[in-house]
């Protein structure tokens, strides 16, 4: 690594754990810096933009010294936008709220204008309609969702709301802006503000340590907070649960549980909660607003709203009716917590206003599970919502532990978002498989269509391709299998030892590798002991490094022979564009058929 030039020593602490916890590579603490920097800031507009590791490189548009742009990120509804199909399944929703990120990280301790003016005149030519600087292939496409957000046929979605532009300039010191300073950042986004009326806002924010501090302690849950709860009733003894208390909070003491130091709502609260905040103009969230302003409807909340369950990992008693609380979840009141949040400073009578809250202090997932489950059927909730939660997923995470034990490497399945999140046995974010990283890499390496992977929203997979996977008499291994496949991929990429090019084709190089593998397209029947045996003889072959390693450069040669040969037919693709073929999936099929004859 080379020569550290953060001086921070709580900042160089989390570096070094944030580093750990994603397996990444000997790299740059420049690098290292700006990965934590996108993490704490991304992180608070979608809490699962990481869950894939490997977005880190796709979120990654400096990769050949991009002049001026450290990364560049689209959310639409507070989801992570990594290619134009991602808009198109948001044209028909209700409720869009469109925002562009660009990120510039500086390890220095202080504010160079310089570096600062260089950054916003990359973002001025890069929003340009004519950029007078070439962008980069990273930032060409890029510029290739900005286009699709913008395109004609998506005119409507904003004839009511506007998408926002953050900008985040990005060191290592401590905050101390002089009026100089804050009058450029006031003229950069006047400037670019006034050259880009498309947006309803472009604001300009400094991160500095105590940002990337406070952050990253809420993000991975380890902040604590105190709590008045002088009103509530304990629950007694219940099987599963060490304590929980059902009361009400008044509207400021609540309010300290879902905002972040940012000023903002804490996003990754919800992560456990199967609903997305469904907006302002939903009706039953309408409904709830019109009651928190009525000055004669206000104290009647408590009786009217269902209330609001939180989870908790930690929760203890400090004094007289004073509590902390930490690494919490809200597992039911997303919709209530978020209009709350929105409306706290209109509310005519805040001291009249109380809000109903359950507590549950538990580390029984079983409990947590069934909270999650009954909880949400208040309301209309999707079925897929709770797939992970069914008996397959049980017994399939029970399958990835105990196999973890006699395989070369651990994999944990987390049937609940952030399960594994601060346990006592810390466990490394890229050997965690989430539903929809299971439906990614089942759906491309067992059942070969590794440009559904790509193209679609696992819940849209999962809709169209259920009855193929997690059925009740499935055997486990190839499920697991497929993961490991996908997490050695990881390694080698990270380590070197295969070029980051190949991140974006990471589900075909895996399937093309089953398939050398097995020697054969079918990967055999899901309830068959000879398909169980044959998975098992893949991974004990896997545990050899060279064996590994060859297979994987096998199936890159083989991935660039067929995109040649689709490039000699269909022309030429970027490789996000390929990759969501399914003409290149039949192409690399006839390859991979000559190949195992």
């Amino acid at each position: 690594m080379s020569q550290k030039t953060i001086s921070n020593k709580i900042v160089l602490g989390i570096l070094d754990e944030f580093g750990k916890d994603f397996k990444f590579g000997e790299e740059a603490e420049s690098k290292s810096f700006e990965r934590l920097v996108n993490y704490v800031t991304l992180s608070k507009f979608d809490p699962e933009a990481f869950n894939d590791a490997s977005n880190f490189d796709f979120i990654d548009v400096d990769k050949g010294g991009t002049y001026g742009i450290d990364t560049f990120a689209l959310f639409i509804n507070d989801t992570l936008i990594l290619e134009k199909e991602g808009i198109t399944q948001f044209t028909q929703a209700k409720r869009i709220d469109a925002k562009l990120v660009f990120i510039q990280s500086k390890r220095s301790t202080s504010f160079d204008t310089g570096e600062f003016l260089k950054f916003t005149s990359a973002v001025k030519n890069f929003l340009s309609d004519q950029p007078n600087i070439e962008l980069s292939e990273e930032l060409t496409e890029s510029k290739l969702l900005v286009t699709e957000l913008f395109a004609p046929q998506n005119a409507r979605i904003f004839a009511k709301k506007k998408p926002k532009c953050e900008i985040y300039f990005a060191t290592s010191g401590t905050r101390t802006e002089s009026e100089s300073i804050s009058g450029v950042i006031r003229q950069q986004e006047n400037d670019l503000s006034a050259a880009n009326p498309e947006f309803e806002s472009i604001s300009i924010k400094t991160i500095d340590a105590d940002y990337i501090i406070d952050s990253y302690n809420e993000i991975e849950n380890k902040s604590a907070i105190t709590i008045k709860f002088d009103q509530s009733l304990s629950c007694g003894t219940i099987d599963g649960v060490e304590q929980s208390f059902i009361g009400y909070l008044p509207i400021d003491e609540f309010l300290k549980l879902v905002t972040g130091t940012d000023g903002n709502i804490r996003k990754n609260l919800f992560y456990e909660n199967v609903r997305d905040f469904q907006g302002q103009t939903n009706t039953v969230n309408s409904e709830i607003a019109e009651t928190l302003l009525d000055p004669e409807k206000v104290d009647k909340f408590l009786l009217l709203n269902n209330g609001i369950t939180i989870v908790a990992k930690e929760f203890s008693n400090i004094r007289s009716k004073e509590y902390e609380i930490s690494d919490y979840h809200i597992v039911n009141g997303c919709q209530t917590s978020n209009v709350l949040f929105q409306n706290s400073e209109n509310i005519p009578d805040k001291s009249s206003l109380n809000i109903p809250i359950k507590i549950v202090h538990t580390t029984d997932n079983n409990v947590i599970a069934s909270l999650i489950r009954s909880t949400n059927r208040q309301t209309p909730v999707p079925d897929e919502a709770f797939v992970s939660l069914e008996k397959f997923h049980k017994r399939l995470q029970e399958y990835y532990k105990r196999n973890s034990q006699d395989c070369f490497e651990s994999l944990y399945y987390e049937r609940r978002s952030k399960e594994f999140s601060n346990s006592s046995e810390r466990v490394e974010k890229p050997r965690i498989v989430n539903l929809h990283g299971q439906i990614r890499s089942f759906t491309s390496i067992i059942l070969g269509e590794p440009q559904l992977a790509m193209a679609n929203n696992p819940t849209s997979v999962l809709k169209e391709h259920g009855s193929k996977m997690f059925q009740s008499d499935h055997i486990y291994a190839p499920y697991f299998m497929s993961s490991l496949l996908l997490y050695l991929f990881y390694l080698y990429t990270e380590g070197g030892k295969i070029s980051k090019k190949y991140v974006i084709s990471r589900y075909w190089i895996s399937w093309i590798v089953r398939v050398q593998l097995f020697k054969s397209l079918d990967p055999g029947q899901m309830n068959s002991p000879k398909t169980e045996k044959k998975c098992d003889q893949v991974i004990k072959y896997l545990s050899d490094q060279n064996n590994t390693l060859q297979a994987f450069r096998n199936a890159t040669k083989l991935f660039e022979d067929a995109k040649k040969a689709h490039r000699e037919t269909h022309g030429r693709q970027l490789n996000t564009q390929l990759v969501r073929l399914k003409t290149f999936r039949d192409t690399v099929k006839r390859h991979l058929i000559s190949d195992i004859k």
